[in-house]
């Protein structure tokens, strides 16, 4: 027979679980749902680092350091 601690441990990861599979589809549902297949955050994301990547290469120099006068 299950004592008290064991039951209540049971029922907590059986919420748990319950909890963690309804994120799960709920976060399916809305990329299945989107026109680009992913989440506007990442879509946020892929353009700030795009954004950062343009202005990363100005200021880098190239190989010749033709870019070094820009500066």
């Amino acid at each position: 027979m299950l004592d008290l601690l064991t039951a209540v441990s049971l029922a907590s990861v059986i919420v748990q679980f319950g909890d963690s599979s309804s994120k799960l589809v709920r976060v399916s549902l809305k990329l299945c749902a989107s026109d680009e297949g992913s989440s506007k955050q990442n879509l946020d994301l892929e353009h700030a680092i795009a954004e950062i990547n343009k202005v990363n290469k100005k200021m880098l120099p190239d190989r010749t350091g033709s870019n070094l006068e820009s500066l």
